[in-house]
C-alpha cells in the first residue's frame, strides 16, 4: 500500500493498524514530496511520529507522485491519496481525496481484504457494502 501526502493524523491512524495490515501480508509506504530531513524533523518534534514502524519515503523529485498522477505542480504538493497495489504490481484500489478530507483505515482494511478475496477466488466479486468475513458473489 502506498499512501501520499500524509499528515500527522493519518500517520498515527496507519500506525495503529500497521500490525493488522502486516498480518494480512501488506506493507505500508508513506510517501511525501518532503525531504528525509523534514521527516526526521517531524519525528524529533512529534513524539508519536518517532514511533512509526513503516517506511516513510521522501519523493523530492516528485517522480512517484507524478507516476501515480497525484502531483500538483502549481502547489508543489501531492494530493492525499492511497493506492493498494497487489504483489504483481497491479493497482487494485485508488483513493484520492481533496486535502481537507481525511481517510479511513477501516475502509482501507476493507478494500485490502476485498482485493485479497478476489485474488484468492478469481471467480468472485465483492458487492456494495461487502465486509470482511462476508462471502463474495460468484461471477456467472
Amino acid at each position: 500500500m502506498i499512501d501520499f501526502n500524509f499528515g500527522v493524523t493519518v500517520k498515527m491512524a496507519l500506525q495503529a493498524v500497521y500490525a493488522e495490515l502486516q498480518e494480512a501480508g501488506v506493507e505500508v509506504y508513506a510517501v511525501s514530496v518532503d525531504s528525509e530531513y523534514s521527516h526526521k524533523a517531524w519525528a524529533d518534534a512529534v513524539e508519536d511520529i518517532g514511533r512509526i514502524q513503516y517506511p516513510m519515503v521522501a519523493d523530492q523529485t516528485h517522480a512517484l507522485a507524478e507516476f501515480f498522477g497525484v502531483y500538483n505542480a502549481k502547489t508543489g504538493r501531492s494530493s492525499r491519496a492511497t493506492f493498494i497495489v497487489d504483489p504483481k504490481g497491479i493497482i487494485q484500489a485508488i483513493e484520492v481525496n481533496n486535502n481537507p478530507i481525511g481517510r479511513s483505515t477501516e475502509e482501507l482494511i476493507r478494500k485490502v481484504k476485498a482485493a485479497q478475496l478476489i485474488a484468492a477466488h478469481g471467480d468472485h466479486v465483492c458487492p456494495a457494502n461487502w465486509k470482511p468475513g462476508d462471502a463474495g458473489l460468484k461471477r456467472k
